[in-house]
């Protein structure tokens, strides 16, 4: 690992301790295990089958943003690996991993794999957005509640707007890329622009009706899946627990989980999830059942898509020694994006 990947790995442990810190500064053992010996999990049964399924609709939209020109098996099993990736390596490398597997597996273009990839992230902002919004009036107490959403809404609508800019504009966008890269040697200029080209017909398919909408469909429906994942550990520890509670809770560690953090968002996620819950419903949270509960969720949620991954490995035959060539590769997928902006 060069000195910038070391600084960037030390960063992310030091994240996730601080969190870590956080979350447990106000917390006592005992009252956790308290939590955790008085909660019911038997509402955790059905876990597994709606991740599952979950996970199967968002390697379903991956695969319609790439105009279906891979499978729904291999969609799904390389979204997995992502996860797989996720959970043993630091800063959200599964990112990387799941577009490189799935590209060279489909002899698909690396760039408009990604540029599929980065669509489906931002449909998942958008229904975020949308999530906050519906949130808002029942959460108006929350300090920064209004701020942060707001925060949310513009920069999915300026992503929009980007894109929307980059699909009416292709033309001349196209001919300033070229007039930009005509001082490059012949086959370097070629690199570019076919690159570029790639990066604009991935990027254009969500302004395609026939696709952009059920996409944007399926998120909505993957976000209303994962809160109720989420309402499912709730529920097993507070009674009272209510899908506004479970929502929040989701939001708040999907804007959490974007801070550079160990492997698994180890810490992030912990001091994210307690913090909803307490601040949020004070009443029926205190910060040992909702660390307790933030701790079931992460364990859950780890095990679940490190089970999957794996799983996504043996499909592909790929040993889990491929996990460590990830970072060079999410370098090269990194260059070659920039390479054309």
């Amino acid at each position: 690992m060069d000195r910038g990947g070391t600084i960037r790995l030390g960063a992310a442990a030091a994240v996730s301790a601080a969190a870590l810190w956080l979350a447990s500064r106000n917390a006592h053992v005992d009252g956790v295990r308290a939590a955790l010996s008085g909660a019911r999990f038997l509402w955790l049964l059905p876990y597994p089958i709606i991740c599952i399924v979950l996970n199967m609709i968002r390697g379903e939209i991956w695969r319609q943003l790439l105009r279906r020109k891979v499978g729904s098996v291999q969609a799904f099993w390389a979204y997995t690996v992502g996860f797989l990736a996720n959970n043993v390596l630091p800063l959200r490398i599964g990112e990387a991993a799941r577009v490189v597997v799935l590209a060279k597996r489909s002899h698909l273009p690396v760039v408009e794999v990604a540029a599929a990839a980065g669509l489906e992230r931002l449909l998942d902002m958008a229904a975020l957005a949308l999530m906050l919004g519906l949130l808002g009036p029942t959460l108006a107490h929350v300090p920064g509640l209004t701020n942060g959403a707001t925060y949310v809404v513009v920069l999915v609508a300026a992503a929009l707007l980007a894109v929307a800019a980059l699909v009416v504009f292709r033309l001349h966008l196209t001919r300033v890329v070229m007039r930009a890269t005509a001082w490059l040697p012949l086959r370097a200029r070629h690199i570019v622009i076919e690159q570029w080209n790639d990066l604009e017909r991935g990027l254009s398919v969500l302004l395609t009706p026939s696709i952009g909408l059920p996409a944007a469909g399926g998120a909505i429906i993957v976000w209303m899946l994962t809160v109720m994942l989420q309402w499912l550990v709730l529920r097993s520890f507070q009674p009272h627990a209510g899908i506004a509670d479970a929502a929040f809770m989701v939001a708040a560690i999907s804007l959490a989980i974007a801070l550079p953090a160990a492997p698994g968002f180890i810490g992030v996620y912990h001091w994210a999830g307690q913090q909803a819950l307490i601040s949020a419903f004070p009443d029926l949270y205190d910060p040992s059942t909702a660390l307790a509960a933030a701790t079931v969720a992460h364990a859950l949620s780890y095990l679940t898509s490190t089970a999957l991954g794996v799983a996504g490995l043996w499909y592909f035959g790929l040993p889990p020694s491929a996990m460590s060539g990830v970072l060079r590769e999410r370098h090269r997928i990194d260059a070659s994006v920039e390479g054309v902006n």
